[in-house]
């Protein structure tokens, strides 16, 4: 299906743990996942299917795009984010319930 997927496409998008794993074909470390703490191993063995793939991409001219990953805050528990945001949340003083996107702030 991949192969096809070259013949028809000018991007494909590789997410999710096949992203993980074709990141890992490219010798980056990419992470551990819930479901297992072996997806390193495992995905070692498919190295060889994402080496190929990421070859024929070039010769057929797809562009396949892979995940980026990255830490954008430190890890704090959630009882602290809480109490930390409380009194806003109380005052209104943060009128976007979403957040200040782009800030990283509650």
């Amino acid at each position: 299906m991949a192969n096809s997927f070259l013949d028809t496409f000018e991007q494909i998008f590789l997410v999710g743990e096949i992203g993980l794993a074709a990141i890992g074909a490219l010798g980056i470390y990419p992470g551990c996942v819930e479901r297992s703490s072996s997806n390193v191993e495992e995905y070692e063995t498919m190295k060889e299917f994402f080496i190929k793939l990421f070859n024929k991409s070039i010769i057929k001219g797809c562009q396949i795009k892979l995940p980026v990953d990255f830490i954008v805050s430190a890890k704090v528990p959630l009882e602290q984010i809480i109490q930390e945001n409380a009194s806003k949340v109380r005052s209104g003083s943060n009128p976007n319930p979403e957040g200040n996107q782009g800030t990283g702030e509650l």
